[in-house]
């Protein structure tokens, strides 16, 4: 379980309805820098909304979605932060990282699901794409991921774990899946990276 998890676990009150993190473009670049250097799309990330910010150093805020309706996000440092993720103090329920290809929409049949965000953002060069923003999802996670698959039209699920993490299967009653030959999707040189997604 990874430290953010922890952390929000431990809080099971009720939601709070808090702002987003403020948005500061003078750091863009920082940003695009930073998922440039991990051959990730920064014009895909941003279609989707990811955006710079300040708080707690320079951090790509991602924006996640939930049925509840409250604001939820991770926010990734891009300067080398000890904190690596910083989420807001409040229960995030069924909250994910939703991405969505840019471009002419295709007709999609499958949806990835990853870990983390940067995975996700990988994965949705090809397709849709939800980061569970951790290694153990709840079940509501779990429900709110297959309930994004309906509303897409998608009809399979695909499950790229992280490569230490193949007890992540045990959530999802899928029989695809790719395992990524280094720790995540993300961290995959980008040429084998597009051939495990492109094999889906």
């Amino acid at each position: 379980m990874y430290d953010h998890e922890r952390r929000e676990r431990k809080n099971d009150g009720e939601v709070k309805h808090i702002a987003m993190p403020t948005p500061r473009p003078k750091v863009q670049q920082l940003v695009d820098a930073y998922l440039l250097n991990r051959g990730l799309d920064h014009r895909l990330a941003k279609a989707n909304g990811w955006y710079p910010t300040i708080d707690g150093g320079a951090r790509v805020v991602i924006p996640c979605i939930n049925t509840a309706g409250f604001n939820y996000w991770q926010a990734r440092t891009v300067d080398g932060h000890p904190l690596r993720y910083d989420s807001p103090a409040i229960p995030r329920k069924d909250s994910i990282v939703l991405l969505i290809p840019s471009g002419t929409r295709k007709r999609w049949e499958t949806l990835v699901v990853c870990e983390g965000p940067c995975d996700a953002l990988a994965a949705a060069e090809f397709y849709p794409a939800v980061a569970l923003m951790g290694g153990t999802p709840s079940e509501e996670v779990v429900d709110h991921v297959y309930r994004q698959r309906e509303s897409l039209g998608l009809s399979r699920v695909v499950i790229i774990p992280d490569q230490d993490n193949i007890k992540l299967l045990d959530y999802f009653p899928t029989k695809y899946v790719r395992v990524p030959s280094t720790k995540d999707l993300a961290g995959m040189p980008r040429w084998e990276r597009t051939r495990l997604l492109t094999s889906l």
